[in-house]
């Protein structure tokens, strides 16, 4: 992590939150002593000057996902995860209402997702 300069996560939204193998895979990777520390309850982040993209999929709207929970994806990697870790520079993509989507509509996403990360990298906080 520390040597990277650009961060992808890609998961469904299961219940609000990533599948657990992958906060699992948080816990291992975003340790204290090595991504952050701690100093009289202040969090020191060490991955600053990077960007984080996260690109998730529910079956839930965006609007109704950000009314009734707030958010909650962006809550765990964006203010917990990433945050805490040094970075400020954060970008969310939900392609939502999964359940309902054509074929040729999970196209569209995927081919939207280049256009996305140029996007992105060339911004400054732009989510």
């Amino acid at each position: 992590m520390l040597a990277s300069d650009f961060i992808v996560i890609i998961h469904p939204n299961w219940w609000g939150q990533p599948p657990a193998i992958l906060k699992g895979w948080v816990d291992r990777v975003f340790k204290e002593g090595e991504i952050y520390t701690v100093n009289k309850s202040q969090t020191e982040g060490k991955l600053k000057n990077k960007k984080a993209l996260i690109i998730s999929t529910s079956n839930i709207s965006n609007d109704k996902d950000r009314e009734l929970y707030g958010d909650p994806i962006l809550n765990f990697w964006g203010k917990i995860v990433f945050k805490s870790s040094g970075i400020e520079d954060i970008m969310r993509i939900n392609f939502d209402q999964i359940v309902m989507s054509s074929e040729s509509q999970r196209k569209q996403w995927l081919d939207s997702i280049d256009e996305y990360i140029h996007t992105f990298l060339k911004s400054k906080n732009y989510g």
